[in-house]
């Protein structure tokens, strides 16, 4: 689920449309410190995301079928080679992408990010009820991934709050209303707010399940959502059992990191 934020948009259609690709930064926008699935929107609710600079994912916001094959996941796929002196690609500052992003970018990078003109809210984890569907229902490109423990503690990071698009919601709200005066969409959207009720429910019957959801909401987990910035990378990779509680729960200096070996085979 993702919010749109366009700030300016005359000059955002005027920097990007004359590109031949753009693409969305994307701040992933974590629970919140919420646990129960509710009614109300996300953006609403959720409104705290890692600082700007840290490494988000892109999105393709649009890409020229001239120069390239199709719109990939995270980028244009496809490009020409012979065209590619002549690509120009731009990030949601309108800032040009270094061509050696071309081929392999998925996300940004403290010199590439941009969020200007334009960016997409990514509201990965929502909340520990509503992950405990989406990690049951599995992933759609990566399979073979499990979406647990360790995905929850890196998409979960409470660094900085951000409302921005907050001041959206009444426009939001206004075109819910519309779409909900048309009875079929009314009854379908009850539907399957129902069954993801019902599914929850069902869920926090397992015990294994009941275990995880109370792993996520446990004060342990909420505090490790604010100390991402003390983390090294193989932290995230090991997943936050490789976190003592030593270093959890004491009072650290300005500047304090830890990290650990990289495990072949994280649990």
């Amino acid at each position: 689920m993702g919010g749109l934020k366009i700030f300016i948009k005359r000059l955002a259609m005027q920097i990007l449309y004359p590109a031949h690709g753009g693409c969305l930064a994307i701040p992933i926008f974590t629970s919140s410190a919420r646990s129960r699935q509710s009614n109300h929107s996300p953006i609403a609710r959720q409104n705290f995301r890692p600082n700007r600079t840290t490494r988000g994912g892109l999105k393709p916001c649009f890409a020229t079928p001239e120069v390239s094959k199709k719109m990939g996941v995270h980028r244009p796929k496809g490009l020409q080679p012979q065209l590619l002196k002549h690509v120009r690609w731009v990030n949601g500052s309108g800032k040009p992408m270094p061509k050696s992003d071309f081929r392999n970018a998925w996300r940004s990078t403290k010199n590439t990010y941009g969020y200007d003109l334009v960016s997409l809210n990514h509201y990965a984890v929502r909340n520990a009820e509503s992950f405990l569907v989406k990690r049951d229902r599995g992933r759609v490109n990566h399979v073979d991934r499990d979406q647990g423990f360790a995905y929850w503690f890196r998409m979960n990071n409470n660094a900085a709050q951000d409302r921005s698009i907050q001041k959206r919601i009444p426009m939001m709200e206004e075109k819910l209303k519309a779409l909900m005066a048309d009875p079929d969409i009314a009854r379908q959207h009850y539907r399957c707010v129902a069954a993801h009720k019902d599914k929850i429910a069902a869920l926090k019957e397992n015990k294994e399940q009941m275990e995880l959801y109370q792993s996520l909401t446990s004060a342990r987990m909420e505090k490790l959502s604010t100390m991402h910035r003390n983390f090294g990378s193989n932290v995230f990779f090991n997943g936050p059992q490789c976190i003592p509680d030593d270093i959890v729960w004491a009072d650290h200096p300005k500047g304090f990191s830890f990290t650990v070996e990289r495990q072949a085979n994280p649990s």
